[in-house]
């Protein structure tokens, strides 16, 4: 195997990449003491079940010591998954995750790029970015009731991602000052984040009771899409939050700010938002209001709900 290297070239070159590494760790039993870590280190929900189940998937197809791993077989492991090159990139992310884990913790030599760092990720192809008209959002604003009206004011007229704004309490939500605050643990970056809230967001929450939170009843997205379904307006992929930074972007022209409200960077920002509408449509964006005398609509789950029995409503009466 060696040809014509000495073996104590060989040797020595072992020797000094393994320097300070712990050899033998093997990656079923890495799994647990990284999602530990990363539970410790406050990331979301959310994040946490995506590396857990992508990390555990690895370790079902590679029970073996994480530095004999090589990175023509991660690949390989890769593009067996099937799926689409976004949901591969996806599971590669986690996997890069795993292994820089492995060599903070001194798994893997410190000085060399990891296995999985050397794999390209997969070629995305260019996706369009799709958003709402004034007219169509307006259209849904006005026809939604009570518990679809906050996720769709809030995505439009803030921009946050529709599992941000399930996550949110009432109580992040300040009408005098004008800001919604975004938990750490709440944000998928997990990161803390102050989104802005602007007129029009505050007339059409002002309507609602605000109280616990936001999105109560976890049916309310699939609620919001048969709406507009049923109002004949289609539903873009992330269209509230793409329609949102659109829009914000077009009115203030600074990439930095709107990535910074957004909970993204501003090469995102430049690559899918910029110039796909005009200042006029931005303002006539943000100047959709509740019309004089507007209250949302009761919603046909309440319109129908079954009536409390006499036995019910006599407890109730006693009760006051």
């Amino acid at each position: 195997m060696l040809r014509d290297v000495p073996l104590m070239a060989v040797v020595q070159d072992f020797l000094h990449r393994t320097q300070g590494v712990t050899l033998g760790a093997k990656v079923p039993d890495l799994v647990g003491e990284f999602l530990k870590a990363k539970a410790e280190d406050k990331m979301s929900e959310r994040y946490l079940d995506q590396l857990g189940v992508n990390a555990r998937r690895f370790a079902t197809a590679f029970p073996m010591e994480i530095m004999s791993i090589k990175l023509g077989e991660i690949d390989r492991w890769l593009r067996g998954l099937g799926g689409s090159p976004v949901t591969r990139n996806s599971v590669h992310r986690c996997i890069k995750v795993l292994f820089s884990f492995a060599k903070s913790r001194g798994y893997l030599p410190a000085s060399e790029s990891t296995a999985a760092e050397l794999v390209p990720l997969a070629k995305e192809a260019q996706a369009n970015t799709e958003i709402f008209q004034p007219v169509e959002i307006q259209k849904l604003l006005t026809a939604a009731s009570a518990d679809i009206l906050p996720l769709l004011a809030i995505g439009a007229f803030a921009g946050l991602r529709v599992a941000e704004i399930c996550r949110l309490d009432w109580s992040a939500v300040d009408l005098e000052r004008r800001i919604i605050t975004l938990r750490a643990d709440q944000a998928k970056t997990a990161s803390r984040r102050i989104v802005p809230i602007s007129d029009n967001l505050a007339a059409w929450l002002g309507h609602l009771s605000r109280i616990g939170k936001v999105i109560p009843n976890e049916k309310t997205p699939a609620d919001a899409t048969a709406l507009a379904k049923k109002l004949g307006v289609k539903w873009p992929h992330n269209g509230l939050r793409h329609s949102y930074i659109s829009y914000r972007i077009a009115e203030i022209k600074d990439a930095a700010k709107v990535a910074m409200e957004a909970g993204n960077s501003p090469k995102i920002i430049f690559k899918h938002y910029l110039e796909l509408v005009s200042e006029q449509h931005a303002q006539e964006w943000f100047s959709i209001f509740p019309s004089d005398g507007w209250t949302p609509p009761v919603s046909d789950k309440l319109k129908y709900a079954p009536r409390p029995s006499r036995r019910r409503h006599l407890i109730n009466s006693i009760l006051g």
